[in-house]
């Protein structure tokens, strides 16, 4: 299945698509802004990327 990094300042989201994603079969990864995420990216390959738009620190549309 996919690797998916999940991007978002809301810990509940994350928590709901990291269950979801991981019932089907995805590896899933979090980050709780965009810093992090990209820190993340760095250092893992990713099929997909899920991110927020407003977050603290780095947004989502600097993310992409």
């Amino acid at each position: 299945m996919a690797r998916i990094l999940v991007i978002d300042d809301n810990s509940d989201i994350r928590y709901i698509l990291n269950e979801i994603l991981a019932d089907n079969g995805h590896t899933v990864s979090s980050a709780d802004d965009g810093k992090i995420g990209m820190a993340l990216m760095d250092s893992n390959q990713y099929d997909l990327i899920m991110t927020d738009i407003v977050m603290p620190n780095m947004d989502g549309i600097e993310v992409m």
